[in-house]
């Protein structure tokens, strides 16, 4: 497995991937022009490739003071459970060192059971529930994990 910084040709394998994790977040849109347009928002995205592939990606935000925000995370579906989502979490972790960050943070659909048993096992600590988080007014909860 790779993993790469992405860049705005790299917009149509994301948008392949996005949507394709199994777990819906409400608020994010998945067409190419959106893909672009996260490209272009001093968002820090990174593209992880299997044999060529492009088989997952984390997209980070990186403006607020102390703290990475994890915009989001997905694997397709048929290559979970195979390091990659936690490969890209350790990318995030080392791009957070790398900024002087604290804190990297992110946040999960209370329905997403597997999700958050996912990053409870990578060190991630549940901070809070945050009511409409999520543009359609859905709830989210907050996961943190403190830099080393």
């Amino acid at each position: 497995m790779n993993i790469r910084e992405a860049g705005h040709a790299d917009a149509l394998a994301i948008g392949r991937i996005a949507g394709k994790s199994g777990y819906a977040v409400p608020e994010l849109e998945h067409d190419e022009e959106s893909i672009r347009k996260m490209l272009h928002d001093s968002m820090l995205v990174f593209l992880a490739e299997e044999n060529g592939e492009a088989v997952g990606y984390i997209a980070l935000d990186p403006k607020a003071p102390e703290k990475i925000e994890v915009h989001s995370i997905e694997v397709k579906k048929e290559h979970q459970g195979k390091g990659i989502g936690a490969a890209l979490l350790d990318v995030a972790m080392a791009k957070a060192l790398e900024l002087g960050k604290k804190e990297l943070v992110l946040f999960c659909h209370p329905r997403s059971k597997e999700a958050m048993a996912f990053y409870t096992t990578l060190g991630f600590e549940r901070k809070g529930f945050v009511p409409g988080h999520y543009s359609s007014g859905e709830p989210a909860i907050l996961f943190s994990k403190g830099i080393n």
